[in-house]
């Protein structure tokens, strides 16, 4: 039996005509990217921020979880009334740091510690059970405020070197006067002089609950989380007159451009922009400076970077200057002139958008992740609405200017412009 032929009317042969010729039309329309580019509603955040007695500065947002999560920096640089910056001293910080870990790891304590340009960061995770809850935050309290620091611990501790911070490529980014100088390499006859009394003296006069910002996630309410914050962070008297970042931030972030698109001049780094030492290689970029537009231009590229090749890449935020750390350099140098020239591409740009709002968005699902996150709006100067602020903008980018931006980010690299050892 013959198959039947298929009956097409004329209306039926001309509706199929012209549905042909609007899709060889819409394939072949240029992209647009505002029309394609959809992105997930930003994370509504509800924060509540006050002052301690002790002047600590503290932001909390609630969430249901059965673990509270903490974040504690302290500052490493105070400007002084001259504009200058006291540092604290690299070699005792970094001796400090080891002897506390030291001892949080013998007591069993739920912390981590680390260090970077500007912050000594301890990261604390409890049960919110309250049978158990404030007793942890009084352990919690004397192992801050008045750890033991045996003497017979520091021999040890002066041989087992803090490798974060040990890289010599910093100094050379970072030459003298600038407060970063010196924090990559502590001299370690420097570490070897340091006395038990010495480090006692420095622990009190840096680590203080006055210079102390704090944020804590968890399943509170603003009353208990008060008074936890107050239990953990006691008054007491200052040893020295304390002067955070805060002030100098605000007059230099007011001073500068609040434009949805950051200027080449914001993005331009300060001499030398690139040092590299075989695969390894430091880049400065810009400072964290308050803008949502720079917190999703850093954000965004990062994506796009590691997107393109892997985890080779990694930005350490600053308030003075932010550090792009480089790995595989060699691959790295070779592909960067590829890929500013593919940012053009509005699928690009838009997984890249896409993938960071994800991210974003995953960070305020898990108090540990939530509570970096507040901490880096909150020790960088950005405002609590910076993500809602930072979905917009990455909105109304378009690819030619995201390609512009890189390539000012990039333009040691582009231009050679780097120096060797």
């Amino acid at each position: 039996m013959e198959a039947k032929q298929p009956q097409f009317s004329r209306g039926m042969l001309n509706a199929l005509i012209f549905i042909t010729l609007v899709m060889v039309v819409l394939l072949n329309l240029p992209f647009t990217s505002k029309s394609k580019i959809t992105l997930p509603p930003a994370p509504s955040l509800n924060i509540h921020s006050w002052t301690t007695d002790s002047g600590s500065q503290i932001w909390f947002h609630s969430m249901v979880s059965e673990r509270l999560a903490f974040q504690l920096w302290f500052p490493r640089h105070y400007p002084t009334a001259q504009g200058q910056f006291e540092t604290a001293s690299a070699s005792t910080l970094l001796l400090l740091a080891k002897a506390m870990k030291w001892e949080a790891s013998q007591q069993n304590l739920p912390v981590k510690i680390r260090l970077s340009e500007d912050f000594l960061k301890f990261e604390i995770l409890l049960d919110s059970d309250p049978s158990a809850l404030f007793a942890q935050i009084r352990r919690l309290q004397i192992w801050l405020y008045h750890p033991e620091l045996p003497t017979a611990i520091l021999p040890s501790l002066r041989q087992t070197p803090m490798a974060s911070l040990s890289d010599e490529l910093m100094n050379q980014l970072y030459p003298v006067p600038h407060p970063y100088h010196a924090l990559g390499s502590a001299a370690a006859v420097d570490i070897d002089s340091i006395t038990r009394a010495e480090l006692q003296a420095f622990q009190k006069k840096w680590l203080h609950p006055a210079g102390v910002k704090l944020t804590l996630v968890g399943d509170l309410t603003v009353e208990a989380a008060r008074v936890l914050s107050e239990s953990l962070l006691p008054r007491v008297p200052r040893p020295w007159p304390f002067q955070s970042h805060a002030a100098m931030e605000r007059e230099r972030i007011a001073s500068s451009a609040s434009s949805a698109t950051p200027s080449a001049d914001s993005l331009t780094c300060e001499l030398p922009c690139l040092v590299q030492s075989g695969e390894s290689a430091l880049m400065r970029w810009p400072a964290a400076n308050g803008q949502a537009s720079h917190w999703a231009l850093m954000g965004l590229t990062l994506q796009g970077i590691q997107a393109q090749y892997g985890t080779a890449v990694e930005l350490k935020t600053g308030l003075l200057s932010s550090t792009l750390v480089i790995n595989q350099f060699s691959l790295f140098e070779g592909s960067m002139t590829e890929f500013v020239q593919g940012l053009d591409d509005s699928d690009m740009m838009a997984r890249a958008q896409r993938q960071l709002a994800v991210k974003w968005i995953q960070q305020t699902h898990q108090p540990e992740s939530f509570s970096r996150m507040l901490m880096h709006m909150f020790a960088y100067q950005y405002s609590e609405n910076v993500l809602h602020e930072g979905f917009q903008w990455m909105l109304q980018l378009t690819p030619e200017q995201w390609q512009a931006q890189v390539s000012t980010l990039l333009a040691p690299i582009l231009s050679n412009g780097k120096t060797y050892d």
